[in-house]
C-alpha cells in the first residue's frame, strides 16, 4: 500500500500545475512578422437608437497597448458629436501566431451623465477573453468571448489600421 505524504501530494500537485500551465501556452507558435500589429487601429459602430461609438487599439513594439471606447450622442438631447462616455485601458499584450492576450493594468473612465472627473482605476484584468486574431491587409479581426446576460457569446470586431 502506498503512503501518500504531504511531500508526495505536493509533488503530484506541482506536476499537474506545470502541465496545465504549459497547455495554456501551447499555442505560442513563432510569429512570422510581429510588427504587423504595431500601430493604431479603429472601429466605428452605429448605436441603436441614436449615437455611435468608436473603439481604438494601439499596439507598441515594447509590448504595451492602449484600448479605448468612446460613445458619442448616446444620451437624449445630445448632439451626435458630443462625447457621452469613454473608457480607456492601458497595459501589456502577448502575441502568438493565433492568440492575443491583453492584460489591462489601468482603466480610466468618464460618463457625461455623472459630470464627475474621470475615474482612474488600477486594474489587473484580461480584456478580450479567449481572443484570437487575424490581420489581412489593413484589417485586424478579433474573435473573443463576451458574457451578455451571463452566457458566453463569440464576438467579432474588425478594426482598420489608421497608422
Amino acid at each position: 500500500m502506498y503512503n501518500l505524504t504531504f511531500k508526495n501530494l505536493f509533488i503530484i500537485l506541482s506536476v499537474f500545475a506545470v502541465v496545465s500551465c504549459s497547455a495554456e501556452f501551447m499555442d505560442m507558435e513563432p510569429i512570422e512578422n510581429e510588427s504587423n500589429i504595431y500601430g493604431f487601429w479603429t472601429d466605428t459602430v452605429m448605436a441603436d437608437p441614436v449615437g455611435y461609438y468608436v473603439n481604438g487599439l494601439t499596439f507598441r513594439a515594447n509590448g504595451s497597448f492602449t484600448a479605448f471606447t468612446k460613445g458619442y450622442g448616446m444620451y437624449q438631447n445630445q448632439d451626435s458629436s458630443q462625447l457621452s462616455y469613454s473608457f480607456e485601458d492601458q497595459g501589456n499584450y502577448v502575441l502568438s501566431a493565433r492568440n492575443l492576450y491583453l492584460l489591462s493594468k489601468r482603466q480610466v473612465s468618464w460618463d457625461f451623465m455623472t459630470q464627475k472627473t474621470p475615474t482612474d482605476t488600477i486594474a489587473d484584468r484580461e480584456i478580450f477573453d479567449a481572443c484570437t486574431y487575424q490581420i489581412v491587409a489593413d484589417t485586424l479581426t478579433l474573435n473573443y468571448i463576451t458574457y451578455p446576460a451571463d452566457a458566453p457569446e463569440v464576438t467579432v470586431r474588425k478594426y482598420i489600421r489608421i497608422e
